[in-house]
């Protein structure tokens, strides 16, 4: 078993930086091979994703899924002073009206 990361402690496993760019690190035939992804971290991640055959989600590629998750989870439970079934006037439809979201 290897030791802990001194940093970048929210990495996934075999997932390395080297100066500004990111590695997949794989044991294959019992040495190191180290897999160039991106100096992107967000590709670099996506890359890795693919590399261990790890599915991406879904639910978190839309920025509109994120705001309904966000009021279905967070923002309700945030209003120690309102009821929690009464709707805002504020919602994803309405901003998508106004043009702060991209349809």
């Amino acid at each position: 078993m290897g030791r802990k990361r001194q940093s970048n402690h929210d990495d996934p496993p075999r997932f390395h930086r080297k100066g500004k760019t990111w590695y997949h690190v794989a044991l294959v035939d019992g040495k190191r091979k180290w897999t160039k992804l991106s100096t992107d971290r967000a590709e670099s991640l996506r890359m890795w994703a693919q590399v261990e055959g790890v599915r991406a989600d879904d639910s978190t590629k839309l920025f509109s899924v994120i705001v309904q998750r966000y009021q279905r989870e967070v923002y309700i439970v945030s209003l120690p002073y309102r009821d929690a079934r009464k709707t805002t006037s504020w919602s994803i439809e309405s901003a998508a009206t106004m043009g702060a979201i991209a349809s």
